[in-house]
């Protein structure tokens, strides 16, 4: 079975490129609904610029209104060199290189994982899962949606959550997916949807049926040979 992560970033841009100033990552159990490890580091803004990292303004603007705590949490001493980073998480993730049986989650499916791929790319060092074991977040919650599954009073919360926190915000969407999860597998997957659509009659349809009806098609053969007297 392959092992369950959450990551969650915070970063001073917003494309596939941006630096990256915290990492949090979980490891979580969607069966039992535990997390079983935590993750967290700063990233030190510089080192992520000179290995590729790219900086917005509106998103650095963007962190200046933000809490307190949230900011705190980017610009603490100790972060790592991104490179370094890197390395520490695939240590934790996956500390014998098994790298075939880790799945990701990321929030999104072209941010969390995306960014922190290109990150390890632009260092030179193997990202601890592979391309096709990208999970997202995202994507479940709105099969969530579309089905009607509530999972708001069985999802996990972090205590004393901090917005933007990147530990914290990963500690939420691995509630979010074990809830999810956990409703799915006890959910009534008989029921289609398709059952409750209904083909309208020949004269309930609208939309122009009227003047559908009343141009005339012509048949095969009297399509015949008009491309060539065309192009003649």
């Amino acid at each position: 079975m392959l092992r369950q992560y959450s990551l969650d970033l915070e970063t001073f841009g917003k494309g596939p490129l941006a630096c990256i100033v915290a990492i949090g990552c979980v490891e979580f159990c969607p069966t039992s609904n535990v997390i079983l490890d935590r993750f967290y580091t700063p990233v030190d803004a510089e080192s992520s610029v000179a290995y590729g990292g790219q900086m917005d303004a509106s998103t650095v603007l963007w962190w200046l209104k933000q809490s307190e705590e949230a900011r705190e949490a980017i610009t603490v001493e100790g972060a790592l060199p991104i490179q370094m980073a890197c390395v520490a998480l695939s240590e934790w993730m996956a500390p014998e290189g098994d790298h075939k049986n880790v799945a990701v989650w990321g929030n999104g499916a072209v941010f969390d994982n995306v960014i922190m791929a290109s990150a390890y790319r632009n260092a030179g060092i193997i990202q601890p899962w592979i391309y096709k074991h990208d999970m997202c977040g995202r994507t479940l919650r709105a099969l969530r949606d579309l089905i009607g599954v509530d999972v708001t009073a069985g999802a996990i919360e972090p205590a004393d959550a901090i917005a933007h926190h990147a530990l914290h915000d990963a500690e939420w969407l691995a509630g979010q997916v074990m809830a999810v999860i956990r409703r799915l597998r006890v959910a009534d997957l008989s029921y289609n949807p398709c059952d409750d659509f209904v083909v309208p009659a020949k004269n309930e349809v609208n939309c122009g049926s009227e003047l559908a009806e009343s141009v005339p098609v012509a048949a095969p053969s009297e399509l015949q040979g008009q491309g060539d007297s065309g192009a003649q």
